[in-house]
């Protein structure tokens, strides 16, 4: 089956789809760490880029669960560092989820990004 890409309305699939979202990752709210972590804790490991190794044939939820959580430690780096923020990556651990910590000048969020394929 061929689609042409130019024909689909991304707002209509992403919602037939079932597809859940934040409007915008700005309009997030900070939510109470549950945790006190500084940047340089010994849990956080080096992030290393994935978008660039995307391409059309690439299939979100068939990525390796690491490039997964690399992937939106860069995709959420690109959207909260003009803000100052910076994105940090946690060692794998029995940590009930926490992959990712968002360090911003108004506080700390923290999200889990989980593939499907987990």
């Amino acid at each position: 089956m061929d689609i042409n890409l130019a024909s689909v309305d991304p707002k209509a699939c992403f919602k037939k789809l079932k597809g859940v979202s934040a409007a915008k990752l700005i309009a997030l709210q900070p939510v109470r760490p549950i945790l006190q972590l500084n940047r340089d804790d010994k849990r956080f490991v080096s992030g290393y880029e994935m978008a660039d190794t995307l391409d059309d044939s690439s299939n979100l939820a068939a990525m390796d669960w690491e490039d997964f959580e690399h992937l939106i430690r860069e995709l959420f780096e690109k959207e909260f560092s003009k803000d100052g923020g910076e994105v940090k990556i946690t060692q794998a651990s029995r940590d009930g989820g926490v992959d990712a910590i968002v360090f911003v000048s108004r506080g700390k969020c923290e999200t889990s990004p989980e593939p499907t394929n987990q």
